[in-house]
């Protein structure tokens, strides 16, 4: 009887407790990980050209003139990266708003269609011309050396398997 007791005192304490641990997860309004919420500008821009190449610089032993070259690679990537996300969200914003009753569903989900595969596409032109470019930019050894790290930050997030 003792035993009931006490299972039945500790069940709503252990429940209480999980769930308020649970819910201190995304109490901070800095948590930007908490669902639904989106990257601000601010965090875009702690993306810093610059924070980056000088990483790069470290690892790859750039000259001066291919930090350069690095970092006006990576503003314009950013700015391409800005253009293609307000792309997106158009896109996202006009597949919200299709009405299947509408009359002309068929032609206006045709012609959204036709704008993803041209997003897609641009995509993966843009992410060839970035290696195109960086091999310009680096030694075949630099180069070797750059797409292992790339190697290995994809598979460290999963990406690769």
């Amino acid at each position: 009887m003792k035993k009931l007791t006490m299972a039945l005192i500790a069940l709503p304490i252990l429940a209480i407790g999980t769930t308020t641990i649970a819910g201190m997860k995304y109490a901070s309004d800095d948590d930007r990980c908490e669902r639904g919420e989106r990257y601000s500008q601010e965090d875009r821009q702690k993306r810093n050209p610059d924070k980056m190449v000088e990483r790069l610089a470290k690892k790859l032993e750039l000259s001066q003139t291919q930090k350069n070259e690095v970092k006006q690679l990576f503003i314009n990537k950013q700015q391409q990266r800005e253009t293609m996300r307000e792309q997106m969200q158009s896109l996202h914003k006009t597949l919200r708003g299709l009405d299947p009753s509408a009359a002309d569903y068929a032609s206006a989900l045709a012609q959204a269609k036709q704008k993803a595969a041209f997003m897609a596409e641009s995509k993966i032109d843009e992410r060839m011309h970035m290696k195109a470019a960086m091999q310009k930019i680096l030694s075949p050894e630099q180069m070797a050396q750059f797409e292992a790290m790339q190697s290995k930050r994809k598979h460290h997030q999963g990406m690769e398997r």
